[in-house]
């Protein structure tokens, strides 16, 4: 299964982690994966963010050090494409919120 989680802080996304595997096929062959890595990977390039990946556990980590007005508009529309993809496969992909303590 795919976990993504967005952390915020005072009202402001700070960060999120995108991991795992959603399972509709195997690696290469899996739309949902792909979608998935794309719009990660486009979140992250637009916020700028500290990011850091895992290959091998197939995880990303970006953290917004200095959150404002774009990276929300960019977190907010990210989060509603995924959330998009787990209406569709509620049993491949979750997307949860939760506040953090800095």
């Amino acid at each position: 299964m795919i976990s993504a989680v967005f952390s915020t802080s005072g009202g402001r996304y700070v960060g999120f982690e995108v991991g795992g595997h959603s399972g509709l096929a195997e690696a290469g062959n899996d739309v949902l994966c792909a979608a998935v890595s794309a719009a990660t990977e486009l979140a992250a390039n637009l916020i700028g963010g500290v990011s850091s990946v895992d290959e091998r556990n197939a995880k990303v980590r970006v953290r917004i050090p200095s959150p404002d007005e774009n990276s929300e508009r960019v977190v907010s529309a990210f989060i509603r494409q995924l959330k998009s993809y787990s209406e569709e496969y509620p049993e491949n992909i979750t997307v949860t919120e939760q506040e953090c303590v800095l």
